[in-house]
């Protein structure tokens, strides 16, 4: 009995035993399940998360490249809308009055053909001098030459597309002088090139050369009512111009550089220090005929020009000009003319039709003359700076200092000193319009030596433009 007893208590226990062992293992199992499914979803989630960041970052790599190429895209119009409106106004290139005012924007891929227009300009007023004394004052051929009324210039201009290669430019004036003539004269026809490599240009015709800043602009663009003293003396009344050819190169910079190199007719009227017109007078000596023999008879320039934004309201432009070639005033006579300029320009960003600026210009200008069959050495200088202030739309004030001077005994008004003192206040109706009011007070020592060379002026330009496009 005790061993059956034995037995059925060993046998519960056995039976207890597996009871609890079953159990713990089917418990087991069902937390390692758990675990494994946890570990599942975990996965799926990381990989879920790693997907979407993969995807996100794809998007926004697609985002920055587009974002480049639109950038880029931009700064290639930008530089190559720049270099053509470079390359068409010069200098900066440019920069009168009317061009600070209004400036008109042109879309890319516009198409204009053909730009037609006809400028006038007309001085009333008078000087203490009288109308003998105001032409030797007035040197320019397009200043004002009497008291009372002048037909300062009338301008005639057509510019466009010949072809997809080359843009051509013309400008035709009539004039009527002092004395009631009138005459028609070619003041400039040229080409130029569009699509050469490597940034070069070529222009051919007959063309004002590029020295410093104002010799290249015509007088309805013009600051002030006359053009600068030490221009009249080293240029001529009209400026220096002529038949030839130059070749300029855009450098490729990160700002904007081009450098110019051009080769001319020495002679003419608009060749003042060079070879002229024979039987004219200057320095004591008369002009002779002379004629091209050679490549060293013909009138070579060079420019560099320099433009750089300081920010985003203050640009400087700087350049360096020279000139060299033969004079009239023996047979193995030679010119050379240096020059400097710059010019700076303050214009905030926020600005309705460039009403607000300040301008600052200035012109340095140095001749080598060799006269006479002694070669004697004569050396003028001259210089111009000027200040132009916007203060209002529609209204600039401006403030101009002259002073030219030459060596030796300078006793005739083309080499004597020279000072002079202009203000004036422009006034823009529209941006095909203008009046302007200019005060000048002057000190020539040989003009009037009884009033010790003082003279005052007062002068009341009107001009308009006539645009056909």
């Amino acid at each position: 009995m005790q061993r059956s007893f034995i037995l059925k208590i060993f046998l519960v226990l056995c039976w207890l035993c597996g009871t609890i062992v079953q159990s713990s293992s089917l418990e087991a199992s069902d937390n390692l399940a758990a675990d494994v499914e946890a570990m599942k979803v975990q996965m799926e989630n990381v990989q879920r998360e790693h997907n979407e960041m993969i995807r996100k970052m794809q998007e926004r790599i697609e985002i920055l490249e587009k974002q480049k190429e639109t950038r880029i895209s931009e700064i290639e119009n930008k530089e190559e809308f720049k270099r053509e409106i470079i390359r068409d106004k010069r200098a900066e290139s440019a920069v009168g009055t009317r061009s600070d005012l209004f400036s008109k924007q042109v879309g890319f891929g516009t198409v204009r053909l053909m730009d037609i227009s006809f400028d006038s300009l007309f001085t009333a007023g008078g000087s203490t001098a009288n109308d003998s004394g105001i032409d030797l004052l007035q040197a320019g051929a397009h200043d004002p030459k009497k008291r009372g009324f002048t037909v300062q210039n009338l301008e005639f201009s057509m510019q466009g597309a010949i072809d997809p290669y080359i843009n051509g430019e013309a400008h035709i004036i009539y004039q009527i002088d002092k004395d009631g003539e009138s005459s028609l004269e070619v003041e400039e026809v040229f080409l130029t090139t569009q699509t050469l490599p490597f940034d070069l240009q070529v222009k051919a015709g007959t063309y004002f050369t590029e020295f410093g800043r104002l010799n290249t602009q015509h007088p309805h663009s013009w600051d002030f009512v006359d053009q600068p003293i030490v221009n009249s003396r080293m240029f001529g009344g009209d400026g220096l111009r002529g038949p030839g050819a130059r070749l300029s190169w855009l450098a490729p910079l990160p700002w904007y550089s081009e450098v110019f190199g051009g080769v001319q007719n020495a002679n003419g009227e608009t060749a003042f220090s060079f070879l002229y017109v024979a039987g004219e007078d200057f320095a004591g000596n008369t002009l002779i005929a002379r004629d091209v023999q050679s490549t060293k008879d013909l009138l070579y320039s060079t420019r560099w020009l320099n433009s750089v934004d300081l920010s985003e309201e203050l640009t400087l432009n700087l350049g360096a000009s020279s000139l060299w070639g033969p004079n009239s005033s023996a047979t193995e006579t030679q010119t050379r003319i240096y020059g400097t300029d710059i010019y700076l320009k303050w214009k905030p960003v926020v600005n309705e039709n460039g009403s607000h600026f300040v301008s600052w210009q200035t012109e340095l200008i140095k001749r080598d003359y060799e006269a006479g069959e002694d070669k004697i050495k004569l050396k003028d200088s001259g210089i111009y700076t000027q200040m132009l202030w916007g203060f209002k739309q529609n209204w600039v004030a401006g403030l101009r200092y002259d002073l030219a001077d030459g060596n030796g005994e300078a006793t005739d008004y083309l080499r004597d000193r020279r000072d002079r003192v202009s203000s004036n206040l422009t006034w823009y109706p529209t941006e095909f319009s203008k009046i302007r009011l200019q005060y000048s007070y002057d000190r020539a020592e040989h003009i009037n030596e009884d009033r010790d060379g003082d003279e005052h002026s007062l002068w009341l330009q009107y001009g308009f433009n006539m645009n056909l496009y």
